[in-house]
């Protein structure tokens, strides 16, 4: 039969357009990954915020504030970690490291202002002169009932860069030491920081990736070492690649949680692609965005 012409012997009509919206449901519903030459397809961006009503189709990724509400609260502080939780955040991210004498706490750099480094730092002077640095036993009290994502702050080039992996030492005792009652992840962008962890905790773990890395080369090596999850930088994603991830990352058990994320276009691309978890800036924007907020005008 030659092409363009049905049984009946006339001429089909056009075919209906495909809405984005129902390329990505399709890529979301199929077991199969997209062939690598459509991976890094651009992204169409045509539906914007008008699309956020498909999110409701599928299960909507958890919200995971960065740092706590960092934008409306000092960041990694336990008033921010209050903030995401009173904002409705699913959980939030925070950042681990250690002092001299072996305390556990809450910071993003190895330095902190009127202290100096951290892991040259006793704890009892970090407290004295930066109350607001909080531990990481006192972060987990506050973040009761959500899930904490602790990121190991541990990479060579930095001043605190501990070959012996202290941190990840440090931290799988104090869950234990908790008793594992606290919904915990445990991230990291040092693979070797990450497996030394997992010789010690059973708790789950995830794999940290920059915006030039490809985590479809991570996701076989992550499976194979036991950890549970990849995060990828969103900055290296669109919605065909997100899709991709997530396809190969069900394949293996791995769950894909995206970081950071901050423009409503990219929560409900990603929400669309399958991600597990989005981590933001902005948890209040994310929910709405999400079907889960009121719904607030602005830009995407």
């Amino acid at each position: 039969m030659s092409a363009g012409v049905s049984r009946t012997g006339s001429a089909p009509g056009p075919p209906a357009p495909v809405r984005p919206s129902d390329r990505a449901l399709a890529r979301r519903g199929t077991a199969s990954v997209d062939p690598p030459r459509v991976l890094h397809k651009a992204p169409d961006l045509g539906f914007r915020v008008s699309y956020a009503a498909a999110v409701s189709r599928g299960p909507a990724p958890r919200v995971w504030a960065h740092r706590g509400a960092r934008r409306q609260a000092p960041e990694n502080t336990l008033a921010a970690f209050t903030r995401a939780r009173a904002l409705g955040a699913d959980g939030v991210e925070l950042d681990a490291r250690r002092t001299a004498d072996d305390v556990v706490v809450v910071h993003h750099d190895p330095a902190v202002r009127r202290v100096g480094l951290l892991s040259a730092a006793p704890f009892p002077t970090l407290r004295a002169a930066r109350p607001d640095v909080p531990t990481l036993d006192e972060a987990l009290d506050i973040c009761a009932g959500m899930t904490v994502n602790v990121e190991l702050k541990n990479l060579p080039g930095q001043r605190d860069y501990d070959p012996t992996e202290r941190v990840a030492a440090l931290v799988a005792a104090t869950l234990d030491r908790r008793g594992h009652r606290d919904d915990v992840l445990v991230s990291s962008f040092n693979l070797e920081t990450l497996d030394r962890f997992r010789t010690l905790d059973p708790s789950r773990t995830g794999f940290l990736t920059l915006r030039g890395f490809d985590p479809l080369v991570a996701l076989p090596l992550l499976a194979e070492r036991g950890h549970g999850a990849v995060h990828p930088d969103v900055r290296g994603l669109d919605s065909s690649r997100a899709a991709a991830v997530v396809e190969a990352a069900r394949r293996l058990g791995l769950a894909v949680h995206v970081w950071t994320v901050n423009r409503r276009v990219m929560f409900v691309e990603l929400a669309a692609a399958g991600v597990d978890a989005v981590i933001t800036d902005v948890p209040d924007q994310a929910l709405r965005a999400l079907g889960r907020g009121p719904d607030v005008s602005g830009p995407a």
